[in-house]
């Protein structure tokens, strides 16, 4: 670089990191528990009741003043009747809902996929075992 050139921001073409979008998600588990996420609870009204779509892959969040579920501050509700209607209609548990605003205080969720548990591998028999094993840790008698 012989000579300095005057810095021109037209040659360039710039980048800005994507804003990061937080899924809201409610989750059922196997023992009963209804699991509101930290990052939804602050927006969905403070009691609500819970609807579920026949087919079982579509939750709706509803405000409810007079009888409705009261959210705790940690989100976990004990729901062993919306859990085992989540069930009858063949959801394995665990099951998430992404959850998104329609109205004002109604929330609909869509199912997601469940997830892929790793499978167990078993590690192969070492072709040259220890020769001390536990007997040469043992203290002598």
């Amino acid at each position: 670089m012989d000579q300095i050139r005057a810095f021109d921001t037209t040659d360039y073409e710039w980048f800005l990191p994507q804003a990061r979008k937080v899924p809201y998600t409610v989750s059922f588990t196997v023992c009963g528990k209804c699991n509101i996420s930290s990052k939804l609870l602050p927006l969905i009204p403070p009691s609500i009741t819970i609807g579920i779509r026949c087919d079982g892959k579509e939750i709706a969040l509803k405000e409810e003043n007079k009888v409705g579920y009261k959210l705790p501050k940690n989100g976990s509700l004990k729901a062993p009747n919306l859990t085992r209607a989540i069930v009858e209609r063949a959801i394995p548990l665990p099951a998430r809902y992404r959850m998104e605003q329609l109205d004002e205080g109604v929330w609909i969720g869509m199912l997601c996929d469940p997830p892929q548990t790793a499978g167990v591998t078993k590690t192969p028999m070492p072709r040259r075992p220890r020769k001390s094993g536990l007997a040469a840790m043992m203290p002598e008698e």
